[in-house]
């Protein structure tokens, strides 16, 4: 039988012993449990600033998988992935809720690896990893209604109420020092279906808000533009989209001169139906320098100023994250597994089923 659990708190005073965790692996173990439940010993090496294994690190593993902390899963060759599955560690750290601890599919497991990953290397900025910390800083200092926010509603089959859950892909997002957001999500199949089906549950929450990223985050050898591409798809960045709106402003710029000077005799009847829907698009103050630079120099100066324009940050942009690492699954068998859940999950996408998805019910509810 495992020995018990400490019952010594508070549990940053926590002192070095047969049974104990130090401070510092408190401190990691903790990290683990609000991002992802798994850790390889590499990661916990970097956490602590080692460079290479030693007795620190094997004496810290060794108790946590004799106190029954830890499930020691085979990865890849002779490494090992630690899996946080005792009920009581959760509850240590007020956690009890967090799924981190239950079996994972193979797929799965290795997106925590990367996440994790991603979470070190991040280590200066701010992560919101819990359900209630994520729909609390949305509502509380973005200040963004309920409807915005990713959700799954679960229909009972009984007299019971629907349960509504929001973030349930259970990704830790990443808050910068300057306000923007940042939306991880961590690419292991390759199945663009599936991150094209991450962008729509979100897609209402990246438009609200001021700044605002999705951070792509993916091992060696992967293939990044079909994953932008399906981005910029998705939120109408595209170079033939820079193209239309080049198109829509001169339309625009035009008719608002024609009709400040009132010289009606230049005014197409098309643009003129146009221009009250116009005006509410571009009559903003980031559109009068195109305006300006239009009446100065045409066309040609309104390109050069959209080109200056776009050369500011964006308020929502793709970013990719290269890690120096190679991720596996479980064996052969969980290879295939992983392929075969990643098709399930994009063929799901199209199919209606019990489980209601976010755009589906925030577009309800905005209508």
């Amino acid at each position: 039988m495992a020995p018990p659990l400490l019952v010594v708190k508070p549990m940053r005073s926590l002192i070095a012993g047969p049974l104990h965790y130090t401070e510092r692996e408190t401190a990691w173990l903790e990290h683990v449990v609000l991002h992802a439940g798994v850790f390889l010993r590499r990661q916990y090496l970097a956490f602590i600033g080692h460079r290479g294994r030693g007795a620190v690190d094997q004496r810290f593993l060794v108790r946590l998988a004799a106190l029954g902390h830890a499930t020691v899963l085979p990865y890849h060759h002779r490494e090992c992935v630690f899996h946080l599955t005792s009920k009581p560690l959760y509850e240590w750290f007020n956690h009890a809720d967090l799924r981190h601890r239950r079996p994972l599919a193979p797929h799965r497991l290795a997106q925590k690896l990367m996440l994790l990953d991603a979470t070190l290397h991040e280590r200066g900025h701010r992560w919101l990893a819990t359900e209630e910390d994520k729909v609390r800083f949305f509502r509380g200092p973005c200040g963004l209604p309920e409807q915005v926010l990713p959700c799954r509603v679960y229909r009972s089959g009984s007299a019971a109420p629907d349960t509504t859950r929001y973030f349930v892909d259970r990704f830790s997002i990443l808050v910068h020092a300057d306000g923007r957001v940042g939306f991880v999500y961590p690419d292991f199949s390759g199945h663009t279906d599936v991150f094209a089906a991450f962008l729509k549950d979100h897609s209402l929450l990246l438009r609200s808000l001021p700044a605002a990223e999705v951070v792509f985050v993916t091992g060696q050898c992967a293939d990044v533009a079909r994953a932008e591409a399906k981005f910029r798809r998705e939120f109408g960045l595209s170079a033939q989209a820079d193209c239309n709106l080049i198109t829509e402003l001169s339309e625009y710029c035009a008719t608002r001169q024609a009709l400040d000077e009132h010289q009606y005799g230049r005014l197409r009847r098309e643009a003129l139906d146009r221009h009250p829907e116009r005006q509410k698009r571009f009559e903003k103050p980031e559109y009068e320098p195109l305006y300006r630079a239009w009446i100065a120099n045409g066309t040609t100066g309104l390109i050069a100023a959209f080109e200056e324009h776009m050369r500011r940050p964006a308020p929502l942009r793709f970013r990719h994250l290269a890690l120096p690492y190679r991720y596996y699954c479980l064996g052969r068998e969980a290879s295939r597994a992983a392929v075969s859940t990643a098709q399930r999950e994009a063929r799901a996408v199209t199919r209606p089923s019990r489980r209601t998805r976010a755009s589906d019910v925030a577009a309800r509810n905005v209508t």
